[in-house]
């Protein structure tokens, strides 16, 4: 899961000349999720939000959320504008084992803070839809 709110906080991420470096909170939920074989006691962990913290350097804000996806070599950018304080990307990962993950992200962004749902769908051994909100704001300086 962690994986999963590092990817979408990457979509939604304020662009490289409107990002404030520093410590950034970052909170994702679950909002819908139909993966067929998945125990109740599973989806309803999956539905639990997630925050997590991250550092954003001065040279990883330069780079932008494009720039640092890159290095993740199963997922490319299909779509992708950040303009007046909104976003909408799709994003495409392979999946282990055969299949596509497709990740189209919409919301709003300033310097600090950004909101944005994501709708997910996976096709291979693990077929899959998924919408995830996320939230993030900038909470101070690095640790």
């Amino acid at each position: 899961m962690r994986t999963l709110i590092l990817t979408f906080a990457a979509l939604a991420a304020p662009a490289a000349a409107q990002v404030t470096p520093g410590q950034w909170k970052i909170t994702a939920a679950v909002t819908e999720a139909e993966m067929p074989g998945v125990p109740a006691m599973v989806m309803g962990m999956i539905k639990k939000p997630r925050t997590i913290t991250q550092c954003v350097t001065p040279e990883q804000a330069k780079q932008g959320p494009q720039e640092m996806m890159k290095r993740d070599k199963s997922c490319r950018f299909t779509r992708y504008s950040m303009t007046g304080g909104k976003l909408d990307a799709e994003m495409v990962c392979t999946q282990p084992g055969g299949g596509t993950l497709t990740a189209v992200s919409r919301g709003t962004y300033t310097a600090d803070s950004f909101q944005s749902v994501a709708d997910m769908v996976g096709t291979g051994a693990h077929p899959m839809k998924m919408t995830v909100a996320t939230s993030g704001k900038l909470a101070g300086e690095c640790k």
